[in-house]
């Protein structure tokens, strides 16, 4: 059976999910091995080619917040990862450790789904961080228009409004950390889609929202089938509207 060794960066990250779904996308044969590497600062897990040393090395690691800005600046970025600023897939290539940014695409298919299912006037974009800019980004790429907020930025954002213009009728894409959740009001235009996944202070915005509420586990979902697709040229077919 084939082995398939990847790891994961990132801070406080005991509730990943990411062993599961690429134990439910690679399908039999393959054996998914996940370490984590949960660090409190980046320089403890440096050097990052450590990682891929040695007969256990690692085939691919995923790097997720707070480091992915850190990272696009420790390896070979590719073009999206250095135009952003982050990597959340490095791989070693030719001797070298190559940075890509899979969360673009991903993003892109997450909206590409939403859209299918209703019309999108525009997106507000929450948070400033690497997510944050590549949710934008692939808002942009799809001719949306978009607003972005966070609370460095926006004066008042902790009483933000998503029933108020300009935001109402926009569909909120949450990139803020997961010690943020939204607690404002929503009304039946509300759209939410939460890069977050299983976040328990937005449990009952999902019960409120319903189907207009869409959880970040199918974004980690995408990021990993782009992942497998550069990992093992494995292709997955587009998934229906969540």
């Amino acid at each position: 059976m084939r082995e398939l060794r990847l790891g994961l960066l990132g801070r406080g990250i005991g509730h990943s999910r990411s062993a599961e779904v690429w134990r439910g996308i690679v399908g039999p044969g393959v054996r998914v091995r996940l370490r984590a590497v949960d660090v409190p600062d980046i320089g403890d897990a440096l050097p990052l080619e450590g990682l891929f040393e040695g007969p256990g090395g690692l085939h691919g690691l995923h790097v997720t917040a707070p480091y992915k800005g850190a990272v696009a600046g420790l390896v070979r970025a590719s073009g999206p990862a250095r135009e952003l600023g982050a990597v959340n897939l490095v791989l070693r290539r030719g001797g070298r450790l190559v940075g890509e940014l899979t969360d673009l695409p991903a993003a892109g298919r997450v909206l590409d789904g939403i859209r299918a299912a209703r019309p999108l006037a525009g997106v507000a974009v929450l948070g400033d961080g690497a997510m944050a800019r590549t949710a934008a980004r692939a808002a942009r790429e799809r001719g949306l228009s978009v607003e972005s907020l966070s609370r460095r930025r926006t004066p008042g954002f902790a009483g933000l409004d998503l029933t108020a213009p300009p935001l109402a009728g926009l569909l909120a894409v949450n990139a803020c950390g997961r010690g943020w959740a939204y607690g404002g009001p929503v009304d039946g235009r509300t759209l939410f889609w939460d890069c977050n996944y299983d976040l328990p202070g937005h449990a009952r915005l999902a019960r409120a929202l319903g189907g207009r509420y869409v959880d970040g586990l199918g974004l980690l979902r995408a990021q990993a089938e782009e992942a497998a697709a550069l990992l093992m040229g494995k292709s997955f077919p587009p998934r229906p509207p969540p």
